[in-house]
């Protein structure tokens, strides 16, 4: 499942229900997850390694600063519901890959 999505000002975005469910996070209650940045995305987990991110009683995780510079307000939102992981990037990283794969360049 993908969405583009967009953090509200103070940098909050909400998770979609599935994906919340998916990783196992309680409706109305505050929990905290796990993230990694690989420079590209944000790969937050329900457990294990990586800095921790709260997401709030109302579905919203607080995303990184450097996630939100340049993403012209909107990023992409994936999840497999099988799997209780999140990925999150910028939509600018859709066209990149898009001119790569159509042979263009900037």
């Amino acid at each position: 499942m993908w969405i583009i999505a967009r953090p509200d000002p103070e940098g909050r975005l909400r998770l979609p229900n599935a994906a919340r469910s998916a990783m196992g996070l309680r409706p109305a209650h505050r929990s905290e997850v796990r993230g990694i940045c690989d420079r590209v995305a944000l790969v937050v987990r329900a457990e294990g390694t990586g800095a921790p991110l709260v997401v709030d009683s109302r579905g919203r995780l607080r995303v990184p600063a450097w996630l939100r510079r340049g993403t012209i307000g909107s990023l992409v939102v994936g999840t497999d519901l099988a799997i209780p992981m999140l990925v999150i990037f910028p939509v600018t990283v859709l066209d990149v890959t898009g001119d790569l794969l159509g042979g263009a360049t900037r």
